[in-house]
């Protein structure tokens, strides 16, 4: 062969110039998709420690939770008829416009729609008030015990030159059954 015929010299340059070539091909084709796939798989086990320590803290928080859950149950769980539900959504909100000083002059219970996991009782209430009456209304329905929401409100004034605001409120209720 022809590395027979080269000198001593040209022999340590000619294995040096493979050995350069051969650890080339090994580091592109080797080593280097190697090291990806590691590094990818560094930051897997980074997002999944870091997915586990969140995790952690949920189940550390569990009886706290579960604790709010129970206190939350009875007023989103469905005890009664939709019949029974709207009179009691009603006789609520009766309660809540007494106590902000509002004057109901229409409530119209609508049609329930129950939904895949939820249903949906929804009272359309017409109210003529002083704005601050009005506020205080609203502040006391988001903060019912029966978790009220108002859904839409429409404001209007009386009369004209008048401090009267009559408003339609569609209030809505979600229970699970």
């Amino acid at each position: 062969m022809f590395i027979k015929r080269l000198s001593k010299r040209e022999k340590i340059i000619f294995f040096a110039a493979v050995s350069c070539v051969s650890i080339a091909i090994l580091k592109t084709l080797v080593i280097a998709p190697l090291n990806h796939k590691i590094n990818l798989i560094n930051r897997d086990i980074k997002t999944s420690a870091k997915q586990l320590e969140l995790y952690m803290r949920y189940l550390s928080q569990k009886e706290a939770i579960a604790a709010e859950y129970q206190k939350y149950l009875g007023n989103i769980k469905k005890s009664a008829s939709n019949q029974e539900e709207m009179a009691k959504m009603l006789s609520e909100i009766e309660q809540l416009a007494r106590n902000s000083s509002v004057y109901v002059t229409d409530m119209k219970p609508q049609k329930t729609a129950e939904k895949d996991f939820y249903v949906e009782y929804n009272i359309e209430v017409e109210i003529e008030s002083e704005v601050e009456s009005l506020i205080n209304f609203l502040h006391q329905l988001n903060n019912s015990p029966q978790l009220l929401r108002a859904k839409k409100l429409r404001l209007n004034l009386k009369q004209k030159e008048s401090t009267l605001l009559k408003s339609s409120i569609l209030i809505t209720k979600l229970l699970i059954p």
